[in-house]
């Protein structure tokens, strides 16, 4: 539980981050590639992203504290 609260913040603090960036670079990105391109490019980052979503993290649904830090720590 302690490291619940630090963990959401990072969380958020690394989605608005992430966030700013794109904001920052989308307009850019459609200028030198093109609309289409860019729209590709952060699609791609999706598929990937999903992708290591359904492989990689463990699902905790019904789930308690003590069984999700066991299993992050891999004592499944």
């Amino acid at each position: 539980m302690e490291v619940k609260g630090i963990a959401s913040s990072i969380a958020v603090m690394f989605n608005w981050t992430l966030v700013f960036i794109i904001t920052k670079t989308f307009s850019m990105m459609c200028n030198s590639w093109g609309t289409g391109p860019t729209f590709y490019f952060f699609a791609a980052f999706m598929v990937v992203g999903t992708i290591f979503t359904f492989v990689k993290v463990p699902e905790t649904k019904g789930k308690s504290n003590a069984q999700i830090q066991a299993a992050l720590a891999g004592k499944n």
